[in-house]
């Protein structure tokens, strides 16, 4: 199976979608499924990936593919706290034995209501009119003070719930976390994210010099921090990631030998 999970989706689909990566890598057998969740999908699409493969560890392998094209939805590559960069990143799940992640757990926290600050129009930048006053890239909008502060608070309510049901899964105290990883959207917001997991922020191995890419942020964190060699197997490691704001999602992994 292909499973596709961009951050970002233009009008008229998805940036990269499975059916198009099947027919180019020739997996004429692979099913296909796209999901569409912000920076969350890709762990969500990891988490079902081994979801199914539990169910039917005979079915072949699982590759979960996420891009990020932020060329197309933003203006000189600018958010304000951070910079975006275009990026994509695949990651394959197997049943065979052998040495890489398990995967141990998965968590989100969302929004009731009020879906998030940023929100992106419809259609692409590039091909935006010219006199539409850049409805058509991504911004981030409060309509007050008071909006602000709640989209902090939120944020920070969603983080502490998802860490804490990913510890919960495994019966597992901060202490036991050998790194966490968020995606490089700026070091401000970090101290405020940690606010309940103070112990965790010491374990933070985010590499804050990378402009923000989307869902492949915590794939190439985690693919850095396993070259290093600073990892050792039964080490417990924690991605997690906002969707627009809205919704926090985080996966538990182990390292296997």
């Amino acid at each position: 199976m292909v499973i596709s999970a961009p951050s970002l989706a233009p009008a008229y689909g998805l940036e990269i979608p499975a059916v198009a990566l099947k027919a180019h890598l020739g997996l004429t057998k692979a099913q296909c499924l796209n999901i569409t969740q912000g920076c969350v999908g890709v762990l969500r699409g990891i988490d079902l990936a081994a979801q199914l493969l539990a169910a039917q560890p005979d079915g072949g392998d699982i590759m979960v593919v996420t891009s990020c094209r932020a060329s197309s939805y933003t203006q000189n590559m600018n958010h304000g706290a951070f910079f975006w960069g275009d990026a994509a990143a695949a990651v394959v799940l197997t049943c065979k034995p052998g040495p890489g992640l398990e995967i141990a757990g998965y968590s989100e926290s969302s929004n009731d209501e009020n879906w998030g600050a940023m929100r992106i129009a419809m259609g692409e930048a590039e091909y935006r009119p010219q006199n539409d006053d850049n409805e058509s890239l991504m911004q981030v909008r409060f309509d007050d003070a008071e909006s602000q502060i709640n989209y902090i608070r939120a944020e920070q309510r969603h983080f502490a719930a998802v860490v804490n049901e990913l510890l919960a899964h495994r019966n597992l105290n901060e202490v036991d976390i050998d790194a966490i990883f968020l995606p490089s959207t700026g070091q401000n917001r970090v101290p405020s994210l940690f606010s309940e997991h103070r112990e965790l922020l010491k374990r933070l191995r985010t590499d804050f010099r990378f402009a923000h890419f989307g869902g492949v942020d915590p794939i190439l964190s985690i693919e850095q921090y396993l070259r290093s060699g600073l990892c050792a197997p039964g080490a417990w490691l924690i991605a997690a990631s906002p969707a627009f704001t809205a919704q926090w999602g985080g996966l538990l992994f182990r390292i296997v030998a």
